[in-house]
């Protein structure tokens, strides 16, 4: 689909009207505009847009206010049977497994500061092998907590 020029900040290429500097739509940028204002200041901050931009995507919120209530409307609605969808035991055996593992981590994260030899730095190290090598680290120190914690 070739570009549908709405005005000099605005283009439409299927996704819904668009800023033509950084693909953010109007629809994206709406929620903030008009469900939960926020300032000018902190959308300038929050997005890669300048003001000209966002007074653009104001005005054509106001030219078309109907319509783009109801799309986001729809959008809100997709988004709620999404998340309804996938409430099941499952996932929230699956949510519940990341957030044990998650404060795992963290019991880690600070066992290293105390103990920094459970972990040492290797100057120039590169980011990938210390990423492995944490991993590692961090599963040894699970199953040895576990284990800790099964005798009891």
């Amino acid at each position: 689909m070739d570009p549908v020029i709405i005005d000099e900040y605005l283009y439409e290429r299927g996704r819904g009207p668009e800023l033509r500097s950084c693909r953010l739509t109007v629809n994206e940028l709406y929620p903030s505009l008009m469900d939960y204002p926020t300032s000018d200041a902190r959308m300038l901050e929050l997005y890669p847009i300048t003001a000209a931009e966002l007074d653009a995507v104001r005005r054509y919120i106001a030219a078309n206010a109907e319509a783009l209530a109801k799309t986001n409307a729809e959008i809100d609605a997709r988004i709620e049977r999404k998340i309804a969808e996938q409430d099941t035991p499952e996932m929230r055996a699956r949510f519940q497994q990341s957030h044990e593992t998650l404060l795992a981590f963290k019991a880690f994260h600070a066992a290293r500061k105390m103990r920094p030899e459970l972990f040492p730095e290797i100057p120039g190290e590169p980011l990938d092998t210390r990423r492995e090598r944490l991993s590692a680290a961090f599963r040894a120190w699970l199953r040895a907590s576990e284990t800790v914690a099964e005798a009891g």
